[in-house]
């Protein structure tokens, strides 16, 4: 059976060396996605975070990604967002007025104190996620390590499979098609985290 080839973009606010580090870790094969056409030579797609709404939307067209993100999309090849990487999935931040790939829909809200009672406007450290996926075939409540200050809102229930209470309850899991994006960082959540990179590992195209 051949092996996934996990293929992470290069961009230069994430920390996308830690990920690559996660999945070498489980023993998998990564390839850096630094030029369009590196996109090719993998049959995994990993946007990771640590970015801004727009800065990041900014470098994927400097950088031409939007095409082949479209296309390895249409492929089918299984695509995974990671905190802004997952925000970008939904159709807009109110962080900027720059639109996202709107593959999911969802608008991203800054957390608000005068809402969400006895909570930090950012939201950084371990929760809890109530795991219910189909595709990665998870069904439990896991530890994960967060930091963000604006979350997907609204998103439709058909597409929420993971939720965690920070106030309120918020969706941290969106998924559909050959498509799941993550508001946590699995790659800084231990064996918890490694475990979410390896069953999206498995998932087949």
């Amino acid at each position: 059976m051949t092996k996934p080839r996990i293929g992470i973009l290069c961009t230069s606010l994430s920390n996308y060396q830690s990920i690559i580090r996660a999945f070498t870790w489980l023993d998998l094969s990564t390839i850096k996605i630094e030029r369009a056409s590196d996109f090719n030579n993998a049959s995994h797609v990993v946007l990771p975070g640590v970015s801004a709404f727009g800065s990041l939307m900014e470098e994927l067209r400097q950088k031409n990604f939007l095409e082949p993100l479209e296309v390895s999309r249409s492929q089918g090849k299984q695509i995974l967002g990671l905190c802004a990487g997952m925000q970008i999935l939904g159709n807009q931040s109110e962080e900027s007025p720059t639109k996202g790939l709107g593959w999911f829909d969802f608008e991203c809200v800054k957390i608000q104190t005068k809402e969400m009672q006895g909570v930090r406007t950012f939201h950084t450290g371990w929760n809890d996620v109530s795991i219910n996926s189909n595709l990665l075939s998870m069904e439990e409540t896991d530890c994960f390590y967060f930091n963000h200050s604006y979350y997907a809102a609204n998103a439709p229930e058909n597409i929420s499979s993971g939720k965690t209470s920070y106030g309120h309850s918020f969706t941290s899991i969106v998924e559909k098609d050959n498509l799941i994006g993550a508001q946590f960082h699995p790659e800084k959540s231990q064996a918890a985290g490694l475990n979410f990179l390896r069953k999206f590992s498995e998932l087949k195209t």
